[in-house]
């Protein structure tokens, strides 16, 4: 008997039908190269593989779900018990206030405030960890004020402090360019179809002097092995359509020819999203996972995720 588990909490997959999928790929959507090769099969009837690029080292589905069929399955995701009582956050994250912590401490903010800070939060669902971080950089005089455009299909939620405010939009085109202090993509760009035209726009939003925070699923390798023992890791698809790790983040900036405009101020292990109270087990195991990346650097994959802070150049 082989055992199902999750490739990250909250995400498990549905199997599609044959009219609810494009076409298969025949190249790269992040670089465009035709150098790919399937890694993992995702699904079967019809088959759905896992590619890997040799240029731009994205994986991503071999066929991406349609507009349509995203349009419904998204449009009941958070319609479950959980989500439905107002005084929980729609983040998969155990206490989102360490994942806020976390992203400020990553951001090099300049010392002394200024009179507003922006910041946008891409599929940040109700603004939750947005709303944390804003109230951090008021409580450490980073700013007089705070301002949060949420970019998702949830309603932002309310928020009692007069000096943070969070309004909401439905697509990153809807962002002005160089708007923007911080930008954060938590945990989302891996769900989007269209991840090089996305990237390129959050990217834009930032202000130069500005810090982009991405979080993404990095689960092939952890996958694999699992395969080779009789377990089989569920990858989430189509929630999830893309499994980006160090090698994608390091090369990004140069396959989208960014590299003279924007710079990786830090690369590292995706930070553990459950704790030792909510899921001692699998935080535990989490963290003796990650530990080894730290000494053998990126020859080791059994990571899980990986996060990247992408800083805008100034203007000279």
């Amino acid at each position: 008997m082989v055992r199902t588990l999750r490739a990250a909490a909250g995400n498990s997959g549905r199997h599609m039908r044959e009219d609810e999928l494009s076409p298969v790929l025949v190249r790269c959507p992040i670089c465009n190269a035709n150098d790919i090769g399937a890694r993992l099969e995702l699904q079967f009837k019809p088959n759905v593989s896992l590619l890997r690029c040799g240029r731009c080292a994205a994986g991503f589905a071999s066929r991406m779900p349609t507009a349509d069929a995203l349009k419904e399955y998204y449009a009941s995701y958070y319609d479950v018990p959980k989500y439905r009582d107002l005084g929980e956050s729609h983040v998969h994250f155990s206490m989102p206030q360490r994942l806020a912590r976390h992203i400020l401490r990553r951001m090099r903010l300049q010392r002394g405030s200024v009179a507003v800070r922006r910041l946008f939060d891409f599929g940040g669902g109700d603004g939750t960890v947005a709303t944390l971080i804003g109230q951090q950089i008021l409580a450490a005089g980073y700013a007089e004020r705070v301002e949060i455009t949420l970019v998702d299909y949830t309603s932002p939620r309310l928020v009692q402090d007069s000096r943070l405010s969070i309004s909401g939009v439905y697509e990153a085109n809807s962002l002005e360019e160089e708007d923007f202090d911080i930008g954060i993509a938590s945990a989302s760009l891996e769900h989007v179809p269209d991840l090089r035209g996305c990237l390129l726009r959050l990217l834009k939003a930032v202000r130069p002097g500005g810090s982009f925070y991405v979080r993404t699923p990095y689960a092939e390798p952890l996958i694999r092995l699992a395969r080779s023992i009789g377990l089989n890791i569920d990858f989430g698809f189509p929630v999830h359509l893309y499994d980006l790790g160090e090698m994608f983040w390091r090369r990004m900036l140069v396959t989208t020819d960014l590299a003279g405009s924007y710079s990786v101020h830090s690369s590292r292990p995706s930070i553990v999203e459950s704790t030792l109270s909510s899921a001692p087990l699998r935080t535990i195991a989490a963290h003796l996972l990650k530990a080894p990346w730290w000494l053998i650097g990126d020859s080791y994959g059994l990571i899980g995720g990986w996060e990247v802070v992408i800083e805008r150049g100034r203007h000279l």
